[in-house]
């Protein structure tokens, strides 16, 4: 049986090769089967959303949600960014309710899908949340992976090198994209 509806999709784009990585991985997608798109940036990075404009346009729906963590700083810093950006990721997600989430390794990702996984459970609805691990990450899982690998928050997480599916058995194997 074929869907007739096309699937809300929410697309989390990470700073440098994440975006890259993520904008490769949403450009082979049908557009008519996955539409309406909406990408969630980080509110310090307009290099994602001039790359994604390019890729689909200059009218692509972006939503920008506060950076919960810099690169390099430390943990016990993240706190009130942290949920500042969990309780605008809650209205987003609440406001779109996207059936799917495509994430691949900025830490921006873990509050849209932490969000998504508990309305989830308060609502009744299914959000499938797909993480693709960064084709860099060869022998172990990056932080965020880890976190919604151990938590089991995403349905599905896919590794691009056969070591790491051997080493977390839950992920899925698919090759270079």
């Amino acid at each position: 049986m074929s869907r007739i509806n096309p699937v809300t999709t929410c697309v989390v784009l990470g700073s440098g090769g994440h975006t890259g990585e993520m904008l490769r991985l949403v450009g082979a997608l049908n557009r008519n089967l996955y539409a309406p798109m909406l990408f969630m940036v980080a509110d310090n990075d307009p290099l994602s959303v001039t790359k994604a404009k390019d890729a689909f346009g200059p009218t692509v729906h972006i939503v920008y949600i506060t950076r919960c963590r810099q690169v390099k700083q430390p943990l016990a810093s993240t706190f009130f960014p942290g949920i500042i950006s969990l309780l605008q990721s809650f209205a987003e997600i609440f406001r779109m309710r996207p059936e799917l989430i495509l994430c691949n390794g900025p830490g921006t990702c873990i509050p849209i899908c932490m969000a998504a996984f508990v309305m989830d459970l308060l609502l009744f609805r299914t959000c499938h949340i797909i993480y693709v691990e960064s084709i860099c990450r060869v022998t172990t899982l990056s932080l965020s992976a880890r976190i919604l690998y151990h938590s089991r928050i995403a349905d599905h997480l896919f590794v691009q090198w056969p070591q790491l599916q051997r080493k977390y058995w839950r992920t899925v194997y698919i090759g270079r994209f």
